[in-house]
């Protein structure tokens, strides 16, 4: 089956105009996340340095985690950007994806997971990282109860807000 050399020639443009603007897309998300991830950090570190409320800081710190590992995911797997989106606010997922993911061996996630764990709600619970989207509100959905009473955040509270963001600064 013969083609047409200018169907061919077309074609291949079209490939290549596709594939310029599918690069060109990618580019422009990787640097928004990048800047995403920098300004998260910066809110969580004047949450900290400022000593704002615990459920505020706290909130912003797993946020930054979040967009942290999402940038790692985005720059060092070969995972599609829509399955990491899927993801939603779920750290323990992103946590074991990452765990999962190329160059993994690099990272110690399972020390990060360890200090976003070493958090307590009011009744000295571990905290539900995977739905901090609560703590800016201090309550779970279509709940009265509180999920930090005491809203000063702890001498050991701030070391391990500085572990995590340290932890985060040295390897994303």
């Amino acid at each position: 089956m013969k083609f047409d050399i200018k169907y061919d020639e077309k074609l291949s443009e079209i490939s290549e105009t596709t594939l310029s603007n599918a690069n060109n897309t990618f580019n422009k998300i990787k640097t928004n996340y990048e800047k995403l991830k920098e300004d998260a950090a910066k809110i969580a570190h004047y949450c900290f340095e400022e000593e704002l409320t615990k459920p505020t800081t706290i909130y912003n710190l797993i946020f930054c985690v979040e967009l942290h590992l999402k940038y790692y995911l985005l720059i060092m797997s070969n995972i599609n950007m829509m399955q990491i989106e899927q993801l939603g606010h779920n750290i323990n997922d992103l946590i074991n994806l990452s765990k999962n993911s190329i160059n993994s061996d690099l990272f110690d996630f399972d020390t990060l997971y360890h200090l976003l764990n070493n958090f307590k709600t009011q009744k000295n619970k571990k905290l539900d990282i995977s739905k901090y989207e609560n703590f800016r509100y201090n309550k779970q959905k279509k709940s009265n109860n509180l999920i930090f009473r005491n809203y000063k955040i702890t001498q050991k509270e701030k070391e391990n807000i500085r572990e995590v963001l340290e932890w985060l600064n040295l390897h994303i």
